[in-house]
Parts: structure tokens; sequence; C-alpha cells
């Protein structure tokens, strides 16, 4: 059997999204394996994750249990050692955003059968799930959720108690301008994606979320007739959003203005995921190596310690210069969950825990 619980598939830099990150992240990934021995740690995989300060991240995924049935999986990292949560019975955990130590959403991101969670600091409880979420939530506060609705392209908005759909791509299912969303505050969101002008090229598109209302602001790339332009990832912070598309920009909330931040040649390879843990501090996971910290408006390549076979990193999070990445590895034949923590200069390995069978 295979899961689907990543929020952002192997996708070239600048192509569309089908939902968003982190991260977001759709395509499935065989975890199917011959039966474990009691006792034995079962096959996992870690596909999203959300720091809210540097000694503190939960990390979700999936691992198979009986029959190979995929199950949630849930981690706290706290700074020092990985212990496992507890978590309702599931198919597999894709995406993760938390606004404190006490609140989080999750989602498995699998569109027929969406579920989603909610952490209130000890457990985690089952909460309705809105219809077509793609497991790429982004929480301000326990009243102020986005995400993407992979089913209209719109911005689904949680408000502690109910979901909305903002209808920002005017309901239409064809119109796919939403494929990432991220929250630095109450009165910064964003969502990026595509649209298609009256010549039928693609244009990057975006809209900012200003605490009231959503306005929608074109890139500079996007006025190029005849041109296509994308964009598929974002990640906010403080009062600017780093954007990877076709063109990667920073969004400057207070001057209201783009600057093209596409790294050097060298630096980063097709982008799979970004955050950005302050104003002046993002960590983007290339889907070559290397990755790339921008950091004090400077771009730097890093490379992640070795980490057995076929490492995958799939969704990272940053907070105080700091940065957890998550994905799995090959051990014994076996895919087992990965974690890797930055601090601003080189990357560790900082191995996460698989339930026993």
């Amino acid at each position: 059997m295979k899961t689907r619980f990543s929020l952002l598939a192997r996708m070239k830099r600048g192509a569309l999204a089908a939902g968003a990150c982190l991260a977001v992240l759709g395509a499935g990934v065989g975890l199917a394996g011959p039966a474990q021995a009691a006792g034995a740690a079962k096959p996992a995989q870690l596909a999203g994750v959300s720091c809210v300060r540097p000694t503190w991240c939960m990390a979700v995924g999936t691992a198979l249990g009986a029959h190979n049935a995929p199950q949630n999986l849930a981690e706290i990292w706290n700074g020092k050692a990985w212990r496992l949560v507890a978590t309702p019975p599931g198919g597999g955990l894709g995406g993760v955003s938390c606004s404190a130590t006490w609140y989080c959403l999750a989602f498995n991101g699998q569109e027929a059968k969406t579920s989603a969670l909610r952490w209130n600091g000890h457990k985690w409880l089952k909460i309705t799930a809105p219809r077509g979420a793609t497991a790429g939530p982004s929480c301000a506060s326990r009243t102020l959720c986005i995400e993407p609705n992979g089913y209209e392209q719109s911005v689904l908005s949680w408000n502690g108690k109910k979901w909305t759909n903002t209808q920002l791509c005017g309901g239409s299912r064809s119109a796919r301008c939403v494929t990432s969303t991220s929250c630095a505050s109450t009165s910064l969101c964003m969502a990026v994606g595509t649209t298609e002008n009256e010549i039928y090229n693609l244009m990057a598109a975006a809209a900012v979320w200003d605490g009231t209302r959503w306005s929608i602001i074109f890139p500079p790339d996007a006025s190029d007739e005849g041109t296509d332009s994308s964009l598929a990832y974002v990640s906010c912070a403080g009062q600017i959003c780093l954007v990877l598309g076709s063109t990667d920009y920073k969004w400057d909330n207070i001057t209201k203005t783009w600057q093209d931040l596409t790294p050097p040649s060298g630096v980063l390879g097709a982008g799979r995921a970004v955050s950005c843990g302050s104003a002046t501090d993002c960590m983007v996971i290339g889907f070559d190596s290397p990755n790339g910290w921008w950091h004090g408006g400077t771009w730097t390549a890093t490379e992640f310690a070795p980490a057995g076979l076929r490492p995958q990193f799939v969704a990272d999070s940053c907070k105080g210069g700091s940065c957890v990445a998550v994905g799995y590895h090959v051990v014994a034949g076996k895919e087992h969950p990965l974690a890797e923590s930055w601090n601003g200069t080189v990357w560790k390995l900082i191995t996460p825990k698989a339930p026993a069978s």
C-alpha cells in the first residue's frame, strides 16, 4: 500500500504546485515493506514540521502498522530529544502549523479523505476538516489559520470554530490561483499561485491579508506579456514574505514593494520548501543540493549532514536563527524518519523516533 503524506512532491522550481507548504507536497511515496517483527520500529516518514521556538517543534508524518496500514505520526522536539505524541487514528499526516506550544493544526492532505487535528498542548483532538484542504496550514493564532483549498484553488480560513472559504479566486476550480499560503501575524498573510491572462499566458499572482481583507497583487514578472510566470512557495515573518517561483522575490509589507531575491547560480537547486524565522533569516530546502540560507540580505549555500541512503527532506521550519528540516531516509532497507537542525552555521542530525510495531 502507498500513502500520500508530503506537502510538496519532487517539483521543478517555478512549476505549479498542486497545493502548498512548505511546504507544502502531494505525491505518494511507497512505504510498504515486509511485515515487521513485534517490537521493531515501524517504517515511518516525517512530512511536516512547525517550530514555535528553537527548543520546541512539532513534526508529523506517517508510520505503517499491521498489514502496512498507514497511521498518523506526531512527535515533539525539545531542543535535545524527540518525544512521540499519541494521535487519533488516521491515515497519516502531511502538514502542521503551530502558533504556540499549546496550539497546532495538522492535516493528512488527501483531498478525498481530508482529516484535521488540533493540538491543545496535551493531546491531539479531531476537528472538522474543510473540503479540499491540501496539508499546508499556516497559523498566526488560535483564531486565524489559513489553508490552501486544492479543490477550488482558494484560501480556507479557520477562526477557531469553523472554516470559511474566502472565494479568493472567485470559487472557480480552474482558476488555480493558490498553491501556498503563509501567515507572519494576524495582520500579514500571503497566498501565492498562478492565474491566466486574456491571451492565455500564465501569470504569477499573490494576495495579501492585512487583518481585514485580501488584496490581489502581482510581482514584476507577471507583466511580461507573452511570457509565462508562476509563484509556488511562500513563507512570511515579521513584515516580509519570501516567495519562490519563476523568479524569487521578497515582499516588503511596509513599503509594499517587491525585490528580486533570486539566489546566485550554485547557491540553490530547485526549491522544495521555504521557511522564514525572521525578517532577515530564511532557509530554502533545495530539490537538488545545496540548500539556500538567506541571512541579512545574503544567500549562502548549505549542505545537509550525511544521512543514510536516499535521504529526502520535504519540509523545514525556522525560528530565532535556527531551523529544523524533516523527511526520511533508508536504514537496512526500511524507511526511517529523518530530521536535522541548523544552528546558523551547520546542519546536524537529530534522529527522530519511530513508533514500535
